[in-house]
């Protein structure tokens, strides 16, 4: 049977191409451009030639351009921090390039470290085996819908495992394909920063250069003297004011999220459920607040460390079944409560 896989050049779509003719598949690659300097390195392409692996190269880079980097420049422009990765994996690679291969009536397999599995009789994301790997964050916004037609030859496996294959098979490690493939430049738009004290009284110092430079938690090149830690603790973007503090003042409540990608209804969800709104998160316990069809309100059981505007809410089940994917837009920050 055909299968469509996404390649990118690295070590972990050659693995799932090689899994897949293990499996009795007959594998069809497709590259996707996104950038005009985008390019399958000879090297793979040699590889793909040896396993006799039809390529199809396919000009994504007008798509890419008008979803994913004006999205992105966006709400840098807005001082928000971006997921640029989640949306890629919803409107290109699970998008685009998805539909390439339904268009061949094949299914469509990538390297990514997920996998499915039945709840209720529901497909669903779930993490990956090599959780230090596990992308089902990073695909919590792709349509339900595809999910029957996805396939994911490395939800098993580790990252040294599949090094191991290659290397079995007698062929040598391609270079790791880059996880961020561009970078925009965040505008720079001064404004006012103040020092909150514990007792939520502020000074203000020296000005910021612009929110979207920086982060939430960051503690690093603040560049202002004080007798303790200072880190960002609060982003005001409708007044353009960065918030430091010192530890204590720093942490998230909960948050609300929008444009709710559901692969489960919240009538059907297990009693107890997991949040993350960072990839290096481990999935944390939470209340559901509110659900509708667009948004979703959470609460975690535990203050936690924060996130940003246009980060990525998933929530999931104790056994990391992706329930929900969303676009973070409200935080209720440990810090609200000496502003108010």
């Amino acid at each position: 049977m055909d299968i469509a896989v996404a390649v990118s050049g690295g070590i972990d779509s050659l693995c799932a191409l090689l899994l897949l003719r293990q499996q009795g598949y007959t594998p069809l690659a497709i590259y996707g451009r996104f950038l005009p300097s985008d390019t399958l390195p000879d090297a793979y392409q040699d590889y793909l030639a040896t396993l006799r692996i039809p390529l199809t190269i396919l000009d994504l880079t007008i798509p890419f351009a008008q979803t994913v980097l004006a999205q992105t420049q966006a709400s840098l422009n807005a001082g928000k921090t971006p997921n640029p990765c989640a949306l890629c994996n919803k409107s290109i690679k699970f998008g685009l390039l998805a539909n390439e291969a339904l268009a061949l009536h094949t299914p469509f397999a990538t390297g990514h470290y997920v996998q499915t599995s039945l709840y209720q009789d529901v497909l669903l994301l779930t993490k990956a085996k090599d959780t230090k790997k596990d992308q089902s964050y990073f695909l919590s916004l792709i349509p339900k819908a595809l999910l029957p037609h996805l396939r994911f030859p490395l939800a098993q496996m580790t990252k040294e495992e599949c090094r191991a294959l290659l290397s079995h098979r007698g062929l040598p490690q391609p270079k790791e394909s880059q996880d961020v493939c561009f970078r925009l430049a965040p505008p720079f738009n001064p404004g006012r920063c103040l020092l909150i004290e514990r007792d939520g009284s502020c000074k203000e110092v020296a000005p910021h250069n612009g929110l979207a430079n920086y982060t939430l938690g960051q503690r690093r090149g603040l560049g202002i003297s004080y007798r303790e830690g200072l880190y960002v603790v609060k982003k005001d973007y409708a007044t353009n004011t960065l918030y430091v503090g010192p530890l204590p003042l720093l942490g998230m409540r909960g948050c609300t999220a929008s444009s709710i990608n559901y692969f489960l209804a919240p009538a059907s969800w297990p009693k107890d459920l997991f949040a993350k709104v960072r990839y290096r998160q481990k999935a944390v316990p939470m209340t559901l607040v509110h659900a509708d069809a667009n948004t979703i309100t959470i609460a975690f059981d535990q203050p936690q460390f924060p996130s940003d505007l246009d980060q990525i809410l998933s929530v999931s089940d104790r056994d990391g079944r992706i329930l929900a994917g969303g676009v973070v837009d409200g935080m209720e920050l440990v810090v609200d409560s000496l502003l108010r």
